[in-house]
């Protein structure tokens, strides 16, 4: 693998990390939120055309829906970063 390839592999796995990160953890306000849901989103929209691409090449059903189960868990995080949770109601 190349310098660029390499590169390339680090920037996706740390989008990976922020993606997981912005569905666990609690909607933060500020640019964090707007950073994290903007990242969900591309990678919502990359692993959507992936799972296609794996469907229409070669047909694979593994990697369809591994493709297509993390496109879903990417637009759950965009959401979340996006309107937040339903906080829970103070106690008395």
């Amino acid at each position: 693998m190349s310098f660029a390839g390499v590169i390339i592999l680090l920037c996706w796995v740390a989008t990976l990390i922020a993606v997981a990160l912005g569905l666990l953890a609690r909607p933060r306000g500020g640019g964090l939120r707007a950073i994290l849901c903007v990242m969900a989103v591309v990678v919502a929209l990359g692993s959507a055309i992936a799972a296609w691409y794996a469907w229409a090449e070669s047909r694979s059903v593994v990697w369809a829906l591994g493709y297509g189960l993390l496109s879903l868990l990417a637009v759950a995080s965009a959401l979340r970063q996006a309107f937040g949770s339903p906080r829970s109601a103070p106690t008395p």
